[in-house]
């Protein structure tokens, strides 16, 4: 799995429509749920985890 961090750094929200499901991670990396929509809120950092195949 790739674990790959985001971060909002406009003070906006928004949400991001992926073509594929991810699994939203905390800090630590341990799943949280899995998802293809990804909702953030200003200066958020979000952890996904993006399976290889």
């Amino acid at each position: 799995m790739y674990v790959i961090r985001l971060s909002e750094q406009n003070g906006s929200r928004g949400s991001i429509k992926l073509p594929f499901d991810v699994k939203v991670l905390d800090m630590l990396e341990r799943t949280e749920n899995k998802t293809d929509v990804i909702h953030y809120s200003p200066f958020e950092i979000i952890t996904l985890g993006v399976d290889r195949s």
